[in-house]
């Protein structure tokens, strides 16, 4: 087990939480993250002492850990204790933690907002042509975070369709998840133009009324 008593600083990293008992996953924003755990946010979290496995994921690399649910658990999310790190995963973690010590900002967008909206997902897969319904776990005003089936690749060009508004635009891969703790792929699309009108924002709203 990891030294309890850490220095924790704020990533705003994807966190991938699975119950390891249920088998009951969900998708959250990791705060407060230090050598020996991280609070992930989330309006779903598990029971205090439930064990997990957790995915954190940001600048495109992965930190994997088993852990434990803490006591602090609130309506705004959950603390988790790592249990077990290997070495790889270990070395992931003490360079975020030293690139927020030095105040430089990560590559992951922190005002990521958590919205579930139905979306689809077209382009080409290594299997032909495909369409996808999906939904997006968080979006910013420039990307989104989703779940995919199809095979896809960093660096491809898909189109997204809102599912509420029926606007459509064309989106990039910017990030797929090589190692899928679940069968549906984790991936982070970036819009090829600003996606406030995708969203159906207004130019200098702070939040995504739909």
């Amino acid at each position: 087990m990891i030294e309890r008593r850490a220095t924790r600083f704020y990533l705003g990293a994807v966190a991938e939480v699975i119950d390891l008992d249920s088998r009951r996953d969900l998708v959250g924003v990791s705060r407060d993250l230090s050598l020996s755990g991280t609070f992930v946010k989330t309006s779903e979290p598990f029971a205090s002492g439930t064990e997990v496995r957790v995915r954190l994921t940001a600048s495109g690399a992965n930190f994997a850990a088993t852990g434990r649910v803490t006591d602090n658990v609130t309506p705004e999310g959950m603390g988790i204790e790592f249990v077990e790190v290997l070495p790889k995963d270990h070395a992931i973690l003490e360079t975020w933690l030293s690139i927020r010590k030095n105040a430089f900002s990560p590559a992951v967008c922190c005002d990521r907002l958590i919205r579930s909206v139905p979306v689809f997902v077209s382009g080409e897969s290594s299997t032909g042509a495909f369409v996808e319904e999906t939904e997006t776990r968080f979006i910013t005003s420039e990307s989104a975070l989703l779940h995919l089936r199809a095979t896809v690749s960093p660096g491809q060009v898909v189109r997204l369709k809102n599912g509420l508004t029926v606007v459509e635009e064309k989106c990039r891969l910017v990030f797929v998840d090589a190692k899928p703790l679940e069968k549906r792929k984790l991936l982070e699309v970036e819009f090829l133009e600003s996606a406030r009108k995708f969203w159906g924002v207004k130019k200098g709203a702070r939040s995504f009324p739909f």
